[in-house]
């Protein structure tokens, strides 16, 4: 049988250990598949059907609420923590059904003619003020659950939730319906800034979750700070200079390295390593031909730097 995680009954986040196994990784990949398709499903029945759709994904809330509270009582931590996902996730999509947000963000389509890719990768969602109110519900429930079943996967949602909403705060300057619609194809450089804005509120909330001795949870304030950054990058170069946000993403990569050595959270040594890499390599072949022989090496020296670096960290990890 796979392991199970449980927990017992403890007064603060910190007693909380989650173990880390096959029974887990598969655990956490099927409720978080299970949270998106849902999420489509209590989208596009809200928006079809305003009140059913609020009861429908108010039923969701209250049954997986029940579930988690039995098993929570039974000291299966895994299997509440997931239940307790399940709930928060739904919760926000009653004040999306009830204020009639529509989708303007990613594919409006409905779920039977999306693709398993795009179900999978993209979440119904908009920039509409209406989507201010549904992610701060999502946030406060995230956290309300998180408090309560002490699973640190429910900081997911709450990051997600973060950045729609530093998203849809940028959009709000906007004054035109139809720009607002088409925020992130259209103002691509208020839509990076807000990117930028959110990373910095998540590394904060990360080093805060990690000073108050919750790392589990600072996890993924952390992985969602580094990815926003990313995005940020990458919306840039759709749009302006390619050689001046190379040049960014070279400064914001060792920006990331630097955090990984100081604050001993690896995927800011993770992604600002692989920044650095591409960054570098970019440049790199202004002034040596791709199609030279030396190319390939140089590109190999400047991943020995990022290696060499992961060992050092690796060295400070033991020393500890």
């Amino acid at each position: 049988m796979l392991p199970r995680m449980t927990t017992t009954p403890s007064a603060s986040l910190a007693d909380y250990r989650p173990r880390w196994s096959l029974g887990t990784a598969l655990a956490y990949a099927g409720a978080l598949a299970v949270v998106v398709a849902d999420n489509w499903g209590l989208y596009h029945v809200g928006h079809e059907h305003k009140v059913a759709g609020a009861f429908l994904a108010l039923g969701f809330a209250v049954g997986f609420t029940v579930v988690a509270s039995v098993f929570k009582r039974r000291a299966d931590g895994l299997t509440a923590g997931l239940a307790a996902l399940l709930a928060a996730t739904a919760v926000p999509w009653i004040v999306a059904a009830l204020a009639e947000a529509d989708q303007g963000i990613g594919p409006n389509e409905s779920p039977v003619s999306t693709t398993l890719g795009t179900l999978l990768t993209h979440q119904p969602h908009g920039t509409e003020a209406a989507w201010i109110g549904v992610d701060a519900i999502a946030l406060l429930a995230a956290v309300l659950y998180l408090l309560r079943f002490k699973l640190p996967l429910l900081m997911v949602p709450a990051v997600f939730a973060i950045w729609f909403g530093g998203q849809e705060i940028a959009a709000a300057t906007v004054t035109s319906r139809e720009e607002r619609a088409n925020f992130l194809a259209g103002d691509l450089g208020k839509s990076a800034a807000a990117g930028l804005i959110v990373a910095l509120v998540l590394l904060l909330l990360g080093i805060l979750l990690d000073r108050w001795g919750r790392p589990r949870e600072a996890l993924w304030p952390h992985i969602g700070a580094a990815l926003a950054t990313v995005q940020s990058m990458f919306t840039l170069a759709i749009r302006y200079d390619n050689d001046a946000v190379a040049g960014a993403g070279l400064a914001l990569s060792v920006v990331g390295i630097a955090l990984a050595l100081g604050l001993r959270r690896s995927v800011y040594g993770v992604v600002g390593g692989l920044a650095f890499i591409l960054t570098g390599a970019y440049f790199l072949e202004k002034s040596v031909s791709i199609d030279s022989l030396g190319f390939a090496f140089v590109v190999a020296t400047l991943a020995a730097v990022v290696a060499a670096l992961g060992i050092v960290l690796e060295r400070q990890a033991r020393a500890t």
